[in-house]
């Protein structure tokens, strides 16, 4: 009984080990994304005088760097968004797009950031930068 015992501890730790190993390397590092500033630009084309600049968040430096940030826009008396601009964020995670102030004549009113995922890591050890969304305006 004690042979049996014996060899079946190694097998339970190894099999063990091997769950603990493929939960974390699937796991998702949580990302955010924040809006920051806007602006406009009178010297430049109707389609792209208006800015919004943001930021993404993480806590692993990885995750801020290159990430695609797709930024909507409403504009005031109208009930769907529109595509402003898609954006890509530098080293630290800042952002700005650029897009029309009006549409249709009427004014920006709101913005929406969505950041995609964004795989990390290596085939054997895979990471997933979490997805994101924030947004600014009524």
């Amino acid at each position: 009984m004690k042979r049996k015992l014996t060899a079946f501890i190694p097998i339970a730790v190894a099999a063990g080990i091997l769950a603990g190993l493929a939960i974390a390397g699937n796991s998702t590092i949580p990302t955010t994304v924040s809006f920051d500033t806007v602006g406009t630009d009178s010297s430049a084309p109707p389609d792209r005088d208006f800015n919004i600049a943001g930021h993404v968040g993480s806590s692993k430096l990885k995750c801020l760097a290159n990430r695609i940030v797709t930024i909507t826009a409403g504009y005031e008396n109208e009930t769907t968004t529109h595509p402003f601009d898609v954006a890509r964020s530098g080293l630290h995670g800042g952002f700005a797009g650029f897009g029309p102030s009006k549409h249709n004549g009427n004014d920006i009113a709101a913005a929406k950031f969505v950041v995609k995922p964004k795989q990390i890591g290596t085939k054997q050890h895979p990471r997933k930068c979490g997805r994101a969304a924030d947004a600014a305006g009524h």
